[in-house]
């Protein structure tokens, strides 16, 4: 079972920690986790860029997106756990 450990996501220190995925099942959450801050993407948000960090032996995933009125978020997921489990 995936299990997401939420510390805000809002820095590479902060971020959100994805566990016990396959490399599928781990994108698929974060995209989850959005979507229950922002609605679904394509309505309440656009995915704007995203860029894979590696920072201490860890792989962060960086998204950032644009809301509807234009504000641009970014959120950062730990992947290291799943990053290689294709």
């Amino acid at each position: 079972m995936v299990t997401v450990i939420d510390n805000g996501g809002k820095s590479q220190e902060t971020a959100i920690i994805i566990k016990e995925a396959t490399y599928s099942e781990g994108i698929a959450m974060e995209y989850e986790y959005i979507e229950k801050l922002y609605g679904t993407r394509g309505e309440g948000w656009q995915l704007n860029d995203q860029a894979l960090i590696e920072d201490k032996g860890h792989q962060i995933d960086q998204l950032e997106i644009i809301l509807k009125d234009g504000t641009k978020i970014s959120f950062f997921f730990d992947i290291t756990e799943f990053f290689d489990k294709w």
